[in-house]
């Protein structure tokens, strides 16, 4: 069992982190930029060469790195169903996280194109967590994020508690200037937002919306189950 509190409780699916897995992401999408915290790294908007670049990589990491693709497949009653897991919460996952071998050392926020039509853009924030036996602590720029780590984990929280998400996937991939190690890619889309942000409403939020699922990380794995 995955879970155990005052009972026994079955992960629908669950993922274990290997030794090799130094580095994990994760990462969201959304067509506003009402979640990008306050004081994140910006980065200059995405160009159309980088979008096509990006393109290719992902199909190739889809095609042979994919964890999770977004379906949960169960044999019930000696038949075989499909779920898709929607209305997905990880309000969990930066507790969880926090508790973990993994460290923040890097947030930093894009304006990218949209891959099915470059004239449009949506916003990526992405928070970086390395093996805490492996962070490189002179490293100037894991040193200037330090002090202000505290306003991006808070940042994260913000994100994790005011929206879920309708569409998740996970990846497996290649460090490609450490040869051996690999990365962890948890990624969040279709954004569906309860606050804009904490305690403030916006025309499309939905305060009273209840999360289906929920991402935890236990026992050096991540799990997906219903909540």
């Amino acid at each position: 069992m995955f879970f155990t509190t005052k009972y026994e409780r079955k992960t629908d699916m669950q993922w274990e982190f290997k030794s090799t897995d130094a580095l994990l992401i994760v990462q969201f999408g959304a067509n506003n930029d009402y979640m990008v915290p306050g004081g994140i790294w910006s980065e200059k908007m995405e160009s159309k060469k980088d979008s096509a670049e990006r393109r290719v990589v992902n199909k190739v990491n889809s095609q042979n790195n994919t964890l999770f693709s977004g379906e949960i497949s169960q044999e019930k009653a000696g038949k075989m169903e499909v779920e898709k897991p929607e209305k997905v919460s990880l309000a969990k996952l930066p507790i969880m996280l926090w508790k973990s071998d993994y460290e923040m050392v890097k947030a930093v926020y894009q304006a990218r194109r949209d891959q099915r039509d470059p004239n449009k853009q949506y916003h990526m924030v992405r928070f970086s967590f390395v093996r805490k036996g492996l962070v490189n602590r002179e490293d100037p720029e894991i040193k200037n994020f330090m002090g202000y780590r505290g306003l991006m984990l808070s940042g994260f929280q913000d994100i994790a508690n005011t929206s879920i998400w309708n569409k998740v996937r996970l990846y497996r991939n290649p460090l490609e200037d450490q040869p051996g190690l690999t990365m962890i890619s948890l990624n969040f889309d279709a954004r569906e937002p309860l606050f804009e942000y904490p305690g403030v409403l916006c025309q499309e939020c939905k305060p009273n919306a209840k999360p289906s699922w929920e991402i935890i990380m236990r026992n050096n794995a991540l799990g997906i189950e219903k909540s």
